[in-house]
């Protein structure tokens, strides 16, 4: 297992704490890193190029900012429904209602196709209150996956199938939508996995909120092996994700919530240079071609 965060030349994003920074993505045509702050209703736009910071008002525990079709526009996971974000103009608009029953979204990816997976948990992380949904973008509805979920974590599309953690089992997942297979991947975790980014060879970098570092894991017939560790300044890493123009640019979100002195740059962003290889960000389909 190689040990890469030495060689990381880390430039802090924010200058204020975030209290539960999350989903960090890289939009190749705008050039800039797109992430929320979940409780505190906030999306940030950062270009590293002018190191420009933008905020954006949006709905109560917005989870995750998404790229579209439309470069102009993002698609906002929030509570009460999706959101497209004109990034321009700083306008929200309500794009699809929906009823959680009372949770609030959390993880949120685009596949490769286009569509929408959206996980929600309990705000308190009740045990098992959680579950992973599918956007249906012709019904405008959310399809039912997996229930019983406490915390459920990163999304991954590889070959057909949907990766994704329960943060506070901690277990990895595979659900194959084409039979609606859903199985445990065996794995030796450990702290909390949160967040992760897809590599171009498609390992992936996990931030582990409470053991301060990212995980670099590759996933085998046999099962989750961990390959190398990032160690990490910041206290309570939640996701990451890799930018820039070779897609090379590592970006590290983190949160202050539940701390009562925050510490070790607990909330902040950080950037920077890394040895690792992107790849670039799914894009949401209106499905209107």
């Amino acid at each position: 297992m190689h040990d890469t965060g030495n060689s990381i030349n880390w430039l802090k994003v924010t200058d204020m704490p975030l209290t539960l920074g999350e989903t960090p993505i890289w939009c190749e045509q705008n050039r800039c890193f797109y992430f929320v702050d979940i409780k505190e209703g906030k999306a940030y736009s950062y270009f590293p190029k002018d190191k420009f910071l933008r905020n954006y008002s949006v709905p109560k525990f917005t989870s995750a900012c998404l790229l579209t079709e439309d470069k102009d526009l993002c698609l906002l996971t929030a509570q009460d429904g999706l959101y497209l974000l004109n990034v321009v103009t700083g306008i929200v608009s309500l794009y699809c209602s929906y009823d959680l029953k009372g949770l609030r979204p959390n993880e949120a990816q685009i596949d490769n196709e286009g569509n929408l997976y959206l996980s929600v948990m309990d705000n308190k992380a009740k045990a098992g209150a959680g579950a992973l949904f599918f956007f249906d973008v012709k019904l405008k509805r959310l399809e039912l996956i997996a229930k019983d979920i406490t915390v459920p974590n990163t999304l991954l599309f590889i070959d057909g199938a949907v990766y994704f953690f329960d943060s506070f089992k901690p277990c990895f997942y595979r659900y194959v939508r084409k039979t609606g297979e859903l199985s445990e991947v065996y794995g030796k975790l450990s702290g909390i996995p949160d967040g992760s980014c897809l590599l171009a060879d498609n390992s992936f970098l996990n931030a582990n909120w409470q053991d301060n570092c990212l995980n670099h894991f590759v996933i085998k017939e046999t099962g989750l092996e961990l390959i190398g560790s990032v160690p990490l300044s910041l206290r309570q890493p939640s996701s990451a994700a890799l930018g820039g123009e070779d897609f090379n640019v590592l970006f590290i979100t983190s949160a202050s919530d539940g701390l009562k002195e925050p510490m070790g740059q607990a909330g902040m962003c950080l950037m920077g240079a890394s040895s690792f290889k992107g790849k670039k960000f799914n894009r949401f389909s209106f499905g209107e071609k």
